[in-house]
């Protein structure tokens, strides 16, 4: 009897330790892909313009990508995107986080994040990163003719992100990108839809003065209610984090201190302010107008990840000998779009990313007025993990 006993304890022990270890590895995925959202932002960030696109839709397609990557070229993909040095736990970490998003879906919450494959159907492609990609992104291989019809094979790209997208992001594949020579495009589309936890009541919206820049202003629909929310304050930012239904995933905005205060708050914005913001997050009462605004986005990401020290995989010098057995791909383009729409209801955002390859605490009874009547930095991220799913900077709700 107490020999069971001893088994059965040892058996439990492993187990937890194994979901732990398990835990460990989601939360530095998590970690390298938000990292990743600071670095690309840096990049894409053009001072005057509205900025948005999901960091976790990037990262996603390039983990793909990634399975079929080598030496120089799997090393540089690493470093840039913050990944896993094992594939395998990369590919699991990011099955678990997709499982873990899916089970948020209720009533109010619409959660879709889907990949794919589309390969020229006459090349041979290596059963590892199929079974990969298929096994641990759902990612399985469709077989197109690019070589004598690439013009369908967009077509048929471009309807699959429609389709995953609930028709917010349309084109992603422009024409001219895809010809005989390409033979592999890997997608990521990813599509949230989020009801507020506290709906804006509609009669409550009215017309005031957004700051945009020192001697430019503009007139913006500014919605209002009253609500209890995570809220911080330091000397660069007010951060408040507005749940959507549910409560398991939010909007986190910081709002700079000063109106024109948004360039002293980029030059510290990074990960680690990230995590000690979301650490110093307590609850209050707040009186909350926040500009009602609609963003769509469109980058060519390839001069990007180059600048950022993904060089070789857009030469001749690739190395993606993983998905063929040769060392004859390589990467041609990486597009990305992106939507959001932010009223009274609450969210919808979208976004899609296609890697071409061609061959060669306050106390609650004080409150907070939280005005969001200048530019401001958002993110829409999983409360639980913390993992950013989009970032975006509003510098004018109309534009």
């Amino acid at each position: 009897m107490n020999s069971f006993r001893v088994i059965g304890l040892i058996l439990l022990i492993s187990l937890i330790t194994e979901g732990n270890l398990q835990a460990q590895n989601m939360e530095k995925t998590v970690e390298g892909n938000n990292k990743f959202t600071f670095s690309l932002f840096d990049e894409v960030n053009n001072e005057d313009e509205n900025v948005f696109f999901s960091p976790y839709s990037i990262s996603s397609a390039l983990a793909m990508a990634y399975n079929g990557s080598r030496k120089e070229t799997k090393e540089e993909i690493r470093v840039v995107l913050n990944f896993l040095e094992n594939k395998q736990e990369l590919s699991v970490n990011f099955k678990d986080i997709n499982e873990h998003l899916h089970q948020l879906e209720k009533e109010d919450i619409q959660i879709n994040i889907a990949n794919s494959l589309w390969g020229e159907k006459s090349y041979e492609f290596s059963s590892e990163f199929l079974d990969l990609n298929k096994k641990y992104y759902k990612a399985g291989i469709n077989k197109v003719d690019f070589k004598k019809n690439y013009s369908e094979a967009r077509e048929q790209i471009n309807q699959w992100v429609e389709d995953n997208t609930q028709e917010k992001i349309k084109d992603l594949i422009p024409k001219g990108m895809l010809d005989p020579m390409t033979r592999l495009v890997l997608v990521n589309a990813i599509y949230f839809k989020g009801a507020w936890a506290l709906p804006f009541n509609e009669k409550n919206t009215r017309e005031d003065t957004f700051y945009v820049y020192s001697k430019c202003m503009t007139k913006a629909d500014f919605m209002h209610r009253s609500l209890t929310a995570k809220y911080y304050k330091d000397n660069v930012a007010e951060v408040l984090e507005i749940p959507y239904s549910g409560k398991d995933l939010s909007m986190m905005i910081l709002l700079p201190l000063e109106k024109y205060g948004m360039e002293k708050l980029e030059r510290k914005l990074d990960h680690n302010l990230y995590e000690k913001y979301n650490n110093e997050l307590s609850r209050v009462q707040v009186e909350l107008s926040l500009p009602k605004f609609e963003i769509t986005a469109d980058y060519e990401l390839s001069d990007v990840l180059k600048k950022m020290g993904m060089a070789s995989a857009f030469s001749g010098d690739a190395d993606f000998s993983g998905m063929t057995g040769k060392k004859e791909l390589y990467i041609n383009n990486i597009v990305h779009k992106s939507f959001i729409d932010v009223n009274e209801e609450g969210t919808e955002a979208a976004a899609a990313t296609g890697v071409v390859m061609s061959k060669t605490s306050r106390p609650p009874s004080e409150k907070v007025k939280f005005k969001a009547d200048h530019p401001f930095i958002f993110f829409i991220k999983d409360n639980e993990t913390n993992s950013i799913l989009f970032m975006g900077r509003v510098m004018n709700p109309n534009e």
